[in-house]
């Protein structure tokens, strides 16, 4: 503006929602019973797999049924816990193998105390809008989990951001400038 005030964007709220510091424990939804997906010849099931009930629970509403190719080929090798890295075309299961592959982590190794301020698992990314895809995605994928996760990018309320670290947090995902 002419008077010399800082002007900041304003944000839709849909992306200032998720920055907001978790105020109570979050409320996990009852768990749908499990329907296995009949078996495909050639085709990998996530019920096949070492995956938590309430992680199949999710990928099941998401109505996923079977693995992708680069999901069939990493879940394994992830749900060991090896490190890889993976190559594939935008929108073939990449970002939801690793969030399964964490979560499924962490719901085997529950830590019992935390400090504040401290994550789990740290997800760098490039964009404000993959950051803010990546958390959505987090947030479907670990539906009955109870898991804090947190997005966090430039643009918006510092203070705010930092307020929400005053938690533990499992997942943090974010761009580089602002982490």
């Amino acid at each position: 503006p002419a008077d010399g005030r800082q002007h900041r964007e304003k944000r839709p709220p849909e992306e200032t929602a998720h920055h907001r510091a978790p105020l109570r424990a979050p409320v996990i939804p009852s768990m749908p019973p499990l329907v296995p997906s009949p078996p495909v010849e050639g085709k990998t099931r996530f019920h096949d797999l070492s995956i938590r009930p309430e992680l199949l629970a999710a990928i099941q509403d998401l109505g996923f049924e079977y693995c992708t190719p680069i999901q069939a080929q990493s879940l394994p090798i992830l749900l060991k816990g090896a490190d890889l890295t993976g190559k594939a075309q935008t929108g073939t299961g990449k970002t939801a193998a690793f969030l399964i592959a964490t979560f499924n982590r962490f719901l085997n190794n529950r830590e019992i105390q935390r400090k504040p301020g401290t994550c789990r698992a740290i997800v760098l990314a490039p964009t404000r809008e993959l950051a803010m895809q990546i958390h959505k995605d987090a947030e479907a994928i670990g539906k009955y989990c109870g898991f804090s996760n947190l997005v966090v990018f430039g643009g918006m309320d510092y203070k705010e951001q930092r307020a929400a670290l005053s938690h533990p947090v499992d997942l943090l995902v974010g761009t580089p400038g602002r982490l």
